[in-house]
């Protein structure tokens, strides 16, 4: 159902504004717009994988960098991807507490910790 209204939305819009839209697509692209996204978005998204990867390292977990840049991008690629919010997230949780046994709880919740460590730097600034 939410896919249904999102194509809805996108058809009702694109119907509606068909000339502008023509005419938005013939102009030349602005690259250096699209590069400065893309390099914010590796920055904050590399931050968050290295907040994670802090936080399970705090705990005693064994878990490298590489870890934590691959399971927060296939997180990433999921919550984009999934419907819902937490997809991506429990795609981390699983991964990460998967060869872990006798610590799967805790290694469950370095994901959820991480999301209300986020949350509240979100908050505070």
């Amino acid at each position: 159902l939410k896919y249904a209204v999102a194509v809805a939305l996108l058809a009702f819009v694109v119907g509606t504004n068909w000339t502008g839209l023509r005419d938005l697509f013939s102009r030349p692209p602005q690259v250096l717009p699209v590069l400065t996204a893309a390099a914010v978005m590796v920055t904050a998204n590399g931050l968050q994988y290295l907040r994670w990867y802090v936080l399970v390292r705090a705990l005693g977990l064994p878990f490298t960098p590489r870890d934590a840049v691959r399971l927060g991008l296939v997180g990433t690629f999921y919550s984009v991807f999934l419907p819902g919010a937490i997809g991506g997230d429990l795609v981390k949780a699983f991964s990460v507490a998967k060869g872990r046994p006798g610590m799967r709880a805790t290694a469950v919740a370095t994901v959820f910790a991480d999301r209300l460590v986020g949350l509240f730097s979100l908050i505070l600034y």
